[in-house]
């Protein structure tokens, strides 16, 4: 797979590609007086930046005969690179499935309906946007950067998992992706069930208000401690 990159640093190719993309979908949007792929563009953009940085951090040049150079990608499964993706991807792609379905049920969303037509104020709904995805996304460009320099320097120290890193992997899609995902399927049940008792106690909601969002949270801090412990 050849190497995807407009500049050759990580933290720069995701900032060129999310804030471009982002702009893109308002430019659209913002034509088709629509907000009905915003929350998909995001998701979108989220495994878009994993790929871009895996491809980046994972390419190995090979010269040609002819003198030109073929990038491969490797794919090693016991690197921490590869799971930390493997594990992002699945939380955003999750959120794409999910934030995709909920827009076409609800055909519209409240959010937009005094700024569609605004288009200073809807541009800056999809910069926000933009800055959300590459936020969440850091701790991940973190450690695919990290990876570039290692091989870079020919330092290939920092590619094994850990004991620590496996406790942070299995806390990440344990206490993160499986509460959210969970308890967003819970919930959803639960509307469809016509809202019944007025308020959500079924599954986790028994025991908190928002046990998707302390999904998504607690997501946010494995991946932050699971990337920053392997960077420095």
């Amino acid at each position: 797979m050849m190497m995807i990159g407009i500049v050759d640093n990580i933290f720069g190719n995701a900032a060129l590609y999310t804030f471009g993309l982002q702009f893109l979908g308002f430019l659209v949007a913002f034509a088709l007086q629509t907000e009905t792929f915003y929350d998909v563009l995001g998701g979108i953009n989220f495994l878009l930046l994993a790929l871009v940085g895996w491809t980046s951090s994972s390419s190995d040049g090979n010269g040609n005969d002819d003198g030109s150079t073929t990038t491969t990608t490797t794919i090693q499964l016991h690197s921490l690179l590869f799971w930390a993706t493997l594990l992002h991807c699945i939380s955003r792609g999750w959120l794409l499935v999910f934030l995709a379905w909920r827009a076409h049920s609800r055909k519209g969303d409240a959010r937009f309906e005094e700024v569609i037509h605004k288009p200073i104020l809807f541009l800056i709904y999809w910069m926000v946007q933009a800055f959300w995805v590459y936020l969440i996304s850091f701790p991940l460009l973190v450690l695919q950067q990290q990876q570039q320099n290692d091989k870079n320097d020919n330092d290939n120290n920092n590619t094994d998992i850990s004991t620590r890193d496996i406790v942070l992997l299995i806390g990440w899609f344990v206490l993160g992706i499986v509460l959210e995902i969970s308890s967003d399927v819970q919930k959803t049940l639960w509307i469809q069930a016509e809202r019944r008792g007025g308020f959500c106690r079924v599954g986790w909601w028994k025991y908190s208000r928002h046990p998707n969002y302390a999904g998504e949270i607690m997501q946010w801090w494995f991946a932050a401690a699971l990337c920053f412990l392997n960077a420095w």
